[in-house]
C-alpha cells in the first residue's frame, strides 16, 4: 500500500532514479515504487548505503538526473 500510494503520487512524473536505503523494509517500498513506474530504465534503481543514517529518509526519487530536482523523502 505505502509503495502504490508513493507511486501514485508520482504519476505522471518523469523519473531519471529510484534510490532506496538499504534497509529490508526500504528496499521493498522501493521495489513496489519500480513496479509501479513505467519506463523507468533499467540500472536506475539504486541502493545508497548513506541513507542508512538515521533522519536521513528511505527511499529518494530523483527527476532531470539533477540533484536539485530531488522528490522529498518517500
Amino acid at each position: 500500500p505505502q509503495a502504490a500510494e508513493a507511486a501514485g503520487k508520482l504519476a505522471g512524473l518523469t523519473v531519471d532514479y529510484v534510490i532506496s536505503s538499504p534497509f529490508k523494509r526500504c528496499l521493498q517500498t522501493s521495489a513496489g515504487i519500480v513496479r509501479n513506474l513505467p519506463g523507468l530504465p533499467q540500472g536506475h534503481w539504486l541502493v545508497d548505503w548513506q541513507l542508512a543514517e538515521v533522519g536521513v529518509g528511505c527511499v529518494r526519487v530523483c527527476q532531470h538526473t539533477s540533484p536539485a530536482h530531488v522528490h522529498p523523502n518517500i
